[in-house]
């Protein structure tokens, strides 16, 4: 009943469909076993996870269709770089001043008004965006819920075979991804959004640069340490400044003039 009780005290509910369900149900089975979640699997995972993010009032998304689509086409170079072009990719803004960036499962990545704002070209775009598309990539998210599920103890199966438990399996997944990566996760995403950068020939050194201005913002933007796991900033710029260094790393594409004319409609920082 410990087991029941725990996975019944998380969120609220999702609400997902019988196929999303079974889906979600079937992942997480796979996931508390340590076998390979599929794709179809962590796509529902990941849809999950975005109906419970945009269901949050507070989470208003931004709707202007010049910078959603630039975004989305900044956003679609870097996922073609991983290696994972199966998954259906999208790209969403969120109305907030936090400066913030997160990904889920089966290729949904976020960022915030707020981080578009502190940008200076679009390369850095592209740079915050290789970096979650990283953890797409490389299945952060799908590895942190296996072991989470696995640490728990956590017993779906107990629930039995009904759409409350596959709308509970949703609501765990998409608080699991949600609270974020450990410090081998971050340096690697780090590194992928340097990589994803360069093969679009974009300069990978403005990820670093980027990350740089938000270290001497004064702040702590929630793109950086949403959690004590995540590694401080200055160790993440000097990682990165050697990883593109021993990589030779390079790529000609900065685009700031253009980017800031395409980014006019949000207006000037708060």
């Amino acid at each position: 009943m410990r087991k029941i009780g725990l996975v019944l005290a998380i969120g609220v509910m999702l609400g997902t469909s019988i196929g999303c369900y079974r889906l979600l149900l079937g992942g997480l089975f796979a996931a508390q076993a340590a076998a390979p979640i599929s794709d179809q699997q962590e796509i529902a995972i990941g849809q999950a996870g975005v109906e419970q993010i945009l269901a949050k009032p507070e989470n208003r998304l931004y709707r202007e269709p010049r910078v959603n689509a630039y975004v989305s086409e900044v956003g679609g170079e870097m996922a073609r770089q991983t290696g994972r072009a199966n998954l259906p990719w999208q790209f969403f803004i969120l109305e907030s001043p936090q400066k913030n960036a997160f990904s889920l499962p089966g290729g949904k990545i976020f960022v915030t008004t707020g981080i578009l704002r502190s940008m200076d070209n679009r390369a850095q775009l592209a740079g915050v965006l290789g970096h979650e598309a990283g953890h797409i990539g490389a299945r952060h998210g799908i590895a942190e819920l296996k072991r989470a599920l696995l640490a728990r103890g956590v017993l779906i199966s107990a629930l039995g075979d009904t759409p409350m438990a596959g709308q509970i399996a949703g609501r765990l997944a998409a608080e699991l991804v949600l609270r974020g990566y450990g410090r081998q996760a971050e340096f690697e995403a780090d590194e992928l959004g340097a990589t994803y950068s360069s093969k679009a020939n974009y300069d990978p050194r403005q990820l670093e640069i980027f990350l740089s201005d938000l270290g001497k913002s004064g702040e702590s933007p929630a793109w950086l340490s949403p959690l004590e796991t995540h590694p401080p900033i200055k160790e993440r710029i000097e990682r990165l400044e050697n990883f593109i260094q021993k990589k030779n790393l390079g790529g000609s594409r900065i685009e700031a003039i253009p980017f800031k004319a395409d980014m006019a409609p949000l207006g000037k920082n708060d």
